[in-house]
């Protein structure tokens, strides 16, 4: 597995979420199984995480469709959802919701569009080069 930093990603923090934009999308790897992390962040409640896109599917049988997983440092249960921002069309965004996950065992996710989708403006997620994520 290839893992790239991304070049330029910002997290914004409120009480309420985390909003992660990976920008630079177009020199980023798109192979299968190779991501881009965000860089770590504290929550305020003292939790230590970061984001993974696997652009080009993080297995051979989800090559054609883009994946994000939220790690965790430390062991802790989490309830989280993650949210793929469309910026044409709010309803089109993809939000994916878990409960109680258990972060000791390393990072949950999931698949959210195909990488074709993700990668054409015209569908809404690609905006200046950059994807926007939402964590709640």
């Amino acid at each position: 597995m290839n893992v790239t930093l991304a070049g330029s990603v910002s997290v914004l923090e409120s009480s309420f979420a985390l909003t992660v934009v990976f920008d630079k999308i177009s020199t980023l790897p798109r192979d299968v199984g190779s991501s881009v992390d965000s860089e770590r962040f504290m929550t305020q409640q003292a939790v230590n995480l970061h984001v993974r896109m696997y652009i080009g599917g993080e297995s051979a049988e989800e090559k054609d469709y883009c994946s994000l997983v939220l790690f965790s440092t430390g062991s802790k249960k989490l309830s989280y959802s993650m949210k793929l921002v469309n910026h044409i069309d709010d309803k089109k965004s993809i939000t994916r919701t878990g409960t109680s996950y258990d972060f000791k065992a390393g990072g949950y996710g999931w698949t959210f569009t195909k990488t074709e989708h993700l990668l054409d403006p015209k569908h809404g997620f690609l905006v200046h080069d950059a994807v926007t994520i939402v964590l709640q």
